[in-house]
C-alpha cells in the first residue's frame, strides 16, 4: 500500500539533520567495540564499567567461648553436648481390655479406662513419655476396678435373682 494514495494516514516527518544520531565508527582494528559498548553509543549512555570476579572474604574460624571465670579452663565435661534422649517404646494402651470392661463388666469404671487408655498415645506422639507411661498406668488400674466391681456385682446380683423366683 502507498502512503501517497492513502490520505487517512499521516506521513511520518524527518529528523533535522542536528538531531540525528552519529553512525558508530570502527575502531582502528576494524572492531565495534562488545555489544554492551555497542548499545551504550546507541542509547548514548556512558560506556560500562568492565566486570571485575569477586573475591569471597576470607572465612575466620568461630571464636570459643570463654569461660566465666579467665583462669578456669574448659573442662571435657563441659565441652560435651547433651546427646538426644532415645524414645522409650510406647507403654501399653489397653483400649481393647478398657472397652471389653465397658460391655461386660461395670460400665462406668469401664469407660474411666477407656479414657485414659485414648490418652497413651496421644501423650506419647506429643513426646510426653512420662504422662503416656501415667495414663497407661491409671488405665489399667481403672480395668481392674471394673473388673473387681463386675465381679462384686455379678456374685450379689446373681444370688438375689435365683432366691427371688422360688
Amino acid at each position: 500500500m502507498d502512503l501517497e494514495k492513502n490520505p487517512s494516514i499521516p506521513p511520518v516527518p524527518e529528523e533535522p539533520e542536528d538531531n540525528k544520531k552519529p553512525e558508530a565508527s570502527p575502531d582502528d582494528s576494524g572492531n565495534h567495540g562488545t555489544v554492551d559498548e555497542q548499545w551504550a553509543r546507541e542509547l548514548h549512555m556512558p560506556p560500562p564499567v568492565p566486570r571485575q570476579e569477586r573475591q569471597e572474604p576470607p572465612q575466620i574460624p568461630p571464636v570459643p567461648p570463654r569461660p566465666e571465670n579467665p583462669r578456669q579452663e574448659a573442662t571435657p565435661q563441659q565441652s560435651r553436648q547433651p546427646l538426644p534422649e532415645e524414645e522409650p517404646p510406647m507403654p501399653p494402651t489397653y483400649l481393647v481390655w478398657s472397652i471389653l470392661c465397658c460391655v461386660c463388666c461395670c460400665l462406668i469404671p469401664g469407660i474411666v479406662a477407656a479414657f485414659y487408655s485414648a490418652k497413651v498415645s496421644g501423650r506419647y506422639y506429643n513426646g510426653d513419655y512420662e504422662g503416656a507411661r501415667k495414663a497407661s498406668r491409671m488405665a489399667e488400674i481403672w480395668i481392674i476396678v471394673s473388673f473387681v466391681l463386675g465381679l462384686v456385682m455379678t456374685s450379689i446380683y446373681l444370688p438375689i435373682t435365683l432366691f427371688s423366683q422360688q
